[in-house]
């Protein structure tokens, strides 16, 4: 995917900008969807329920111990390792625990970037993401464009995303990665305020659009180079089954999987970062 940098605060133009997936898995009833209009007033985080919603369809069942790597992780020095980070937007969502068994048995760390509604949710597999080493950060609240939106209303989706991402998965977030890659001064001036780093990506599988495994691993294993962020979505069960392929074909080239802060080191709230 062609990536042009921005000229200070403005737009990143990509050369999709729909590097997420426009349809979500139904939701709890009554809770907000993606398509809420613009102009409709955010949600206070709600209180997590015994049984918000049913977690699962595909792997073990709610409650379930989450799994964890079958080896303990190891240090990581990117500046001398051949690193790739995995990302996955959207969820968490009804395949997210079949992909942390995949990632477990892989011994592969990711990064996921969660909807903050979603989170509210699916609570318990957010919890799982974060027990099982992984990293979580910010897609927004409900996955609107955040260049559409006031400062204020920018604001509110940040606060409201990490709120229940420190509730339920008992982490602090350090990156934003905004809807569709869409950003303004607007959105990095909210992003610095709130502490958060901008994190976009390198490679887009596009398996949002295809929806197809033989052509997502394809797309991942011949566009990562040292330091690429790849972007896939946990709300896809495509997209899940894609995950060991690309794991496996990386690393006979040699690659070495980390979270984005890994990949990233040190970076600046409100900087966009897009590549290792």
């Amino acid at each position: 995917m062609r990536i042009v940098r921005a000229v200070g605060a403005g737009i990143v133009g990509l050369g999709l900008l729909a590097g997420c997936a426009l349809e979500h898995p139904p939701i709890a009833p009554g809770r907000p969807s993606a398509s809420s209009t613009v102009a409709a007033p955010l949600p206070s985080v709600p209180a997590t329920s015994a049984s918000p919603v049913a977690e699962e369809t595909t792997a073990s069942a709610p409650g379930s111990t989450p799994p964890v790597p079958k080896e303990k992780p190891r240090a990581v020095n990117c500046a001398k390792e051949k690193c790739v980070a995995l990302t996955f937007d959207d969820g968490p969502g009804p395949y997210t625990r079949a992909l942390l068994t995949r990632l477990a048995d892989a011994t592969a760390p990711a990064t996921f970037f969660v909807v903050g509604e979603r989170v509210a949710a699916y609570p318990g597999v957010a919890k799982a993401i974060a027990t099982a080493g992984h990293e979580i950060d910010v897609h927004t609240w409900d996955h609107r464009d955040l260049t559409t939106l006031t400062r204020a209303q920018i604001d509110h989706q940040l606060r409201a995303s990490v709120r229940v991402i420190r509730r339920d998965a008992g982490v602090d977030p350090r990156y934003l990665r905004p809807s569709y890659g869409a950003m303004n001064a607007k959105v990095h001036a909210a992003a610095r305020h709130a502490g958060l780093a901008l994190a976009l990506w390198s490679v887009d599988t596009l398996d949002w659009r295809t929806h197809n495994v033989r052509r997502t691993v394809a797309v991942a294993v011949r566009q990562a180079t040292r330091g690429s962020i790849i972007l896939l979505h946990d709300i896809h069960a495509t997209s899940v089954r894609a995950v060991r392929p690309i794991i496996d074909r990386l690393r006979t080239k040699g690659f070495t999987f980390v979270t984005v802060s890994t990949l990233l080191g040190k970076t600046k709230p409100g900087t966009k970062y897009f590549h290792g």
